[in-house]
């Protein structure tokens, strides 16, 4: 998908057929958030906010959390502007139309979310630089949730796990075409790594006590936290 492209406005739509268990991740990202800020009045920081997902959802379990919420695409964050006045919690929300690159701020977060965007960051010097920054807005102790694509694209289970995804996403109405557009932008637009190189990565960081909380075919969601 292209991001700065009108089509974008079909995300919402389209991403729950795509992925089995869509509405679950956020759910447990946000009871995980609950207890690990485990503060009845913090800020965090949400990564890739566009389509509004995460912050309805965090924003409607804990009253007293504020959040600034980050995008590099102009047309997704005026979806998840509109998703957030179904909410009726917009009052708690900051937008800011950057990428996480051009994102500079002093302030500290109490925990930050970035789910479904790590994929996106090509080259693992680049994925380690970004989880760096990310490691960077908050202190130590404080949690960082994750999700992405991860898989290697040469192994013969990669070619069974996306073969099923196939059969789902078909199952929920996603046409052949939509699906072959997805798996064509593996290693072109999206750039996957494993679990393996990811964790190594979370260590390099500065991010531990990982623990894997999500699965769905090829996408997997973390917890985690920066190390004291």
């Amino acid at each position: 998908m292209k991001w700065n492209n009108p089509s974008v406005y079909d995300y919402e739509h389209l991403i729950r057929r795509k992925i089995a268990g869509y509405p679950l991740l956020y759910d447990i990202t946000s009871r995980l958030m609950t207890e690990a800020v485990a503060k009845r009045e913090a800020n965090l920081l949400v990564i890739g906010a566009g389509g509004g997902e995460e912050l309805a959802t965090l924003a409607s379990k804990e009253k007293g959390w504020s959040f600034t919420a980050i995008d590099s695409s102009q047309p997704m964050l005026e979806l998840a502007k509109v998703r957030i006045d179904r909410e009726k919690v917009s009052n708690r929300i900051r937008y800011r139309f950057t990428s996480l690159e051009s994102f500079s701020e002093s302030t500290l977060y109490d925990g930050i979310t970035c789910l479904l965007v790590l994929h996106f960051v090509k080259g693992k010097d680049n994925k380690r630089q970004f989880l760096e920054r990310l490691a960077s807005y908050i202190p130590a102790g404080a949690p960082l949730c994750l999700a992405m694509i991860n898989g290697d694209p040469t192994s013969r289970v990669f070619s069974v796990q996306m073969a099923a995804w196939r059969e789902h996403m078909i199952s929920q109405g996603i046409e052949e075409h939509q699906f072959e557009q997805f798996a064509e932008s593996v290693g072109d637009t999206t750039d996957l790594i494993t679990e393996m190189e990811l964790l190594a990565l979370l260590r390099d960081c500065q991010l531990e006590d990982v623990s894997c909380y999500f699965r769905s075919y090829l996408i997997d969601a973390y917890i985690c936290f920066k190390r004291r």
